[in-house]
């Protein structure tokens, strides 16, 4: 097995650069070149364990097996059939293929990934092997297929779950925001991890458990149970032992001062369960509280907030909901600066505050924008 692949890193759209960043930073790979929605580099599997490991904006870690141009549908099985799938794999594991198709040849994902499964599946049968059994939910080794028109990649899917997966999250709550789009947030808004950060409507939590693994330098992947590369043939434990070391010494003793506070008792049970379970509840401070009718925490620090948009979570009036929210940042949180993410972008504008900064981020299919505050 060649020992240089080409990775590709997925996250939501508007996280590219923060990705990319993150990538670097943790020296992973070389040649690195932005996509929609990812980040395509050159890297060995050492790379691929830290991206997994520590890089908070990914969502999966592809490894590219074969690309070709599809003319027809049996070119799928013929190029899939050609990949030396016993070098990664025992044929005793359970597969799963995640196919996404946009072709003419291909009325369904379906069809394209049981044409791939057929072909992984008659290769170790010509080996004189047995052939691998099919897993929708708990496979040990997940495949990609990606197939754009006449484009189609194969890819070897080194993370399983996807990576918003944290592991140490026990409860969701109504309307959670996505892990990996927090962490991207907190980035994006400027916090140096040292400042005080307070969500007023923090839900179950998710932005404040993600500012503690920032503040400390905890690698994201710390309460992860499993990844997919752990069942590949090549997996070398020693290396993977190595990085969790490495990362482990360089953790932080010091972390800032995070808060949160919400109206909903459900909602601050929720958080506290979740924070209680990864061993944050002695750094993390969450209250039963209104924003509306609660003073600031302090007199200066990062408020991050991501208000309901008006979907899971119903407003009577959305747009005055917003400006009750810019009302009370205008009045109480004088020398702090504010970040606000929606994807209720009308509403959004109706804060009634210019923003120092105006970025386009996704939660998955909805459109939002991230709007940054310095509040004098």
């Amino acid at each position: 097995m060649k020992s240089e692949f080409n990775i590709y890193v997925t996250t939501y759209q508007g996280l590219e650069e923060i990705l990319l960043e993150e990538l670097v930073q943790s020296k992973i790979g070389s040649k690195h070149e932005i996509r929609k929605r990812g980040v395509a580099f050159a890297g060995n599997i050492e790379d691929v364990y830290r991206a997994n490991y520590l890089v908070r904006s990914a969502l999966r870690v592809l490894i590219n097996l074969v690309s070709f141009e599809l003319n027809e549908a049996n070119d799928l099985y013929d190029f899939g059939k050609k990949v030396e799938w016993d070098k990664w794999f025992f044929p005793q594991k359970s597969i799963a293929i995640d196919a996404i198709v946009r072709n003419e040849h291909f009325k369904n994902s379906v069809y394209a990934a049981q044409l791939l499964k057929d072909a992984i599946c008659d290769r170790f049968v010509e080996n004189e092997s047995e052939r691998p059994n099919v897993e929708l939910k708990l496979a040990n080794v997940r495949i990609n297929l990606l197939i754009a028109g006449a484009s189609c990649t194969i890819s070897m899917d080194s993370s399983g779950d996807s990576l918003h997966k944290r592991g140490y999250k026990t409860v969701s709550g109504v309307a959670p925001l996505s892990e990996v789009l927090a962490s991207g947030i907190l980035k994006l808004s400027g916090w140096d991890g040292k400042s005080e950060l307070y969500d007023g409507m923090c839900g179950s939590g998710t932005l404040l458990t993600e500012a503690f693994l920032l503040s400390k330098n905890t690698p994201c992947g710390k309460y992860r149970q499993k990844f997919c590369f752990q069942q590949w043939r090549n997996f070398d434990g020693d290396k993977w032992k190595e990085i969790k070391d490495e990362s482990k010494r360089i953790e932080s003793d010091n972390v800032a001062r995070i808060s949160g506070g919400d109206s909903h008792p459900y909602a601050i049970e929720d958080a506290k369960m979740n924070i209680a379970a990864a061993s944050m509840d002695q750094d993390i401070d969450v209250f039963q509280r209104d924003f509306f009718n609660s003073p600031a925490p302090a007199a200066s620090g990062f408020l991050i907030m991501n208000p309901p948009y008006d979907k899971r979570i119903t407003l009577a009036d959305a747009k005055q909901f917003y400006s009750e929210i810019g009302d009370k940042l205008k009045t109480d949180y004088k020398g702090w600066t504010a970040a606000i993410f929606s994807a209720n972008i009308p509403a959004i504008k109706a804060l009634g505050l210019k923003p120092k900064r105006r970025i386009p981020l996704w939660n998955g299919p909805l459109e939002g924008r991230l709007n940054i505050y310095e509040l004098y």
